[in-house]
């Protein structure tokens, strides 16, 4: 299971939950998206309690079913003391937990144009600006880029 929690524009909270399953018949693993709750509680305890909510409104036996869990690395989804991670090892104490990639590459990448000088960041911003509201220019540097690397 995957989950992430938002706040949209109008201070609703959403909890978008995402699981992994395994098809035993044709062997194939695929990921499909499961629900998106609307909660009022973006703490650990209200994360844990709404997925539990669901799973029991829809006879879902997760403390069966469910072998890994991944989420941001908040301290309310991975926190060592009272996290959702916590919460769930609790109920099922052989689960795979992992902070999800997307969320650590975005913290690398963020980091690492920390680390850019001003001036290149700037530049790459005015290279994009001026091939973005342009055809012909896109155009004739595809053209160009094409010719240069044979």
């Amino acid at each position: 299971m995957i989950i992430d929690e938002s706040t949209d524009k109008s201070a609703t909270k959403h909890l978008a939950v995402i699981v992994r399953l395994l098809d035993h018949n044709v062997y194939e693993v695929r990921d499909e998206f499961l629900c998106l709750i609307d909660m009022s509680d973006g703490r650990a305890q209200g994360v844990y309690n709404t997925i539990i909510n669901f799973f029991g409104e829809h006879f879902v036996p997760y403390k069966k079913n469910l072998v890994g869990f991944a989420a941001d690395g908040a301290s309310a989804m991975f926190g060592s003391k009272h996290s959702v991670k916590v919460l769930f090892e609790k109920d099922i104490p052989y689960l795979y937990s992992m902070k999800c990639i997307c969320h650590s590459l975005v913290l690398v990448a963020s980091y690492a144009t920390k680390k850019i000088p001003d001036t290149i960041e700037k530049l790459v911003g005015e290279i994009y600006t001026y091939f973005m509201y342009s055809f012909k220019r896109q155009s004739e540097y595809t053209s160009n880029f094409k010719h240069f690397v044979n």
